[in-house]
């Protein structure tokens, strides 16, 4: 009985109702931090629980703005092609060559030469040229290959010795006619005209 009062005395059971209030609260913080703190190992809670928002309902990721723009800039740029006007130009420009041929010179006219039968050949002169400066303009521009003409004072003339390498180099061999006539006139007094067909003829 005595030791059941020793036992049962307020002292001790103050104690007692102490000592377990302490260990209740030691118990309770340290489940306190066990719990809010996380697994070393584990990976962060929202990563493991949230879901990334480039994936679609299918579960398929669209790629993102960013991605869509570096790709479209690796792209080479396609050059923007330059107007075509050439196209509408070139025709107008054939076209005005072909209706447009060069015009005559107004202080040039043309004859036709014969020289011993053969086919007469066009030969351009100056306004007021006389039958010899046709022979002279004539082997100027082709229509005979050679001239030998000379100055005949007495006459007032030049006299033709040959052509072509064809007379006498020290006589007076050919004579001239104009449109089939003969003027009888060394060919300094003769003007030519538009269209006159001349003739030289080498007297054997």
């Amino acid at each position: 009985m005595n030791q059941l009062k020793r036992f049962c005395s307020p002292r001790r059971i103050i104690g007692a109702v102490f000592c377990a209030a302490g260990a209740v609260l030691l118990v309770a913080s340290l489940a306190g931090a066990l719990g809010s703190s996380p697994p070393p190992d584990g990976p962060p809670p929202q990563a493991a629980t949230s879901i990334p928002d480039t994936q679609t309902t299918s579960g398929t990721a669209e790629p993102s703005i960013a991605t869509e723009q570096n790709e479209i800039s690796d792209q080479p740029k396609a050059s923007k092609p330059s107007p075509l006007n050439t196209q509408t130009d070139t025709p107008k420009t054939q076209g005005a060559t072909a209706e447009s041929p060069p015009k005559p010179d107004p202080n040039t006219f043309t004859v036709s030469l014969k020289i011993n039968n053969q086919p007469a050949a066009s030969v351009t002169v100056p306004l007021g040229s006389n039958q010899c400066d046709v022979l002279t303009r004539a082997l100027e521009q082709g229509v005979i290959q050679s001239l030998n003409m000379r100055w005949d004072e007495d006459k007032q003339t030049y006299g033709v010795y040959q052509i072509n390498g064809v007379g006498d180099p020290n006589k007076v061999t050919w004579v001239y006619e104009v449109n089939r006539t003969s003027p009888f006139k060394g060919c300094s007094h003769i003007t030519a005209n538009a269209n006159d067909t001349i003739h030289w003829k080498h007297l054997n």
